[in-house]
């Protein structure tokens, strides 16, 4: 029982961060589509959508001077400014959790290939065995699982600063596949 949930861990892991097929939403697949340098405009969209400032509510019956409204303008400004320089700080973030999950590549997917998705056999004294394969330790599964977590929340603070229903993401995603592969985004 205990090394079935260790396979499955380790499976779920290999999905989750390393597949590379590019239309696999893996851990690599993201954070390369955001932080490489050809990438630059998506970053720019994303950036954009995510500095947006939360403007102050008018309070019915309240009437605001044109000093007032300058005030509120200097303050959404760098409102802006700090945003944009939060999401900034988010992208180093990403490719920090990047090379942690490429650093760590081979214990999974050596693991994954050599025996949960092909059965690899060697003749040992006449006899047919499946290939020991050293498992990631503990810690390394345990870390894994804390990354992936980390990765989720850094992706859905940048792709989810002011939408509750991700609706501006999926907008911004459709735009970007849609410049892509040169279809049309509706």
């Amino acid at each position: 029982m205990r090394w079935s949930l260790v396979q499955t861990c380790i499976i779920g892991i290999t999905k989750l961060a390393y597949d590379k097929c590019s239309r696999n939403p893996t851990v690599r697949n993201l954070i390369e589509a955001i932080v490489d340098p050809p990438s630059q405009p998506l970053r720019d969209k994303l950036k954009d959508a995510f500095s947006i400032a939360i403007k102050a509510a008018s309070v019915p019956g309240d009437t605001r001077t044109e000093e007032d409204l300058a005030v509120w303008n200097e303050i959404e400004k760098i409102e802006v400014q700090e945003l944009r320089e939060s999401f900034d700080r988010y992208l180093p973030q990403l490719e920090e959790q990047l090379q942690w999950f490429s650093q760590h590549e081979g214990a999974f997917k050596k693991l994954r290939d050599k025996r949960f998705a092909h059965v690899d056999v060697s003749l040992i004294d006449q006899e047919y065995r499946l290939q020991e394969v050293e498992p990631p330790t503990w810690k390394t599964m345990k870390d894994a699982v804390e990354h992936l977590i980390l990765v989720a929340e850094i992706l859905l603070t940048i792709l989810h600063q002011k939408d509750e229903s991700f609706e501006q993401a999926v907008a911004i995603a459709r735009k970007a596949a849609a410049d892509f592969w040169e279809i049309s985004a509706t």
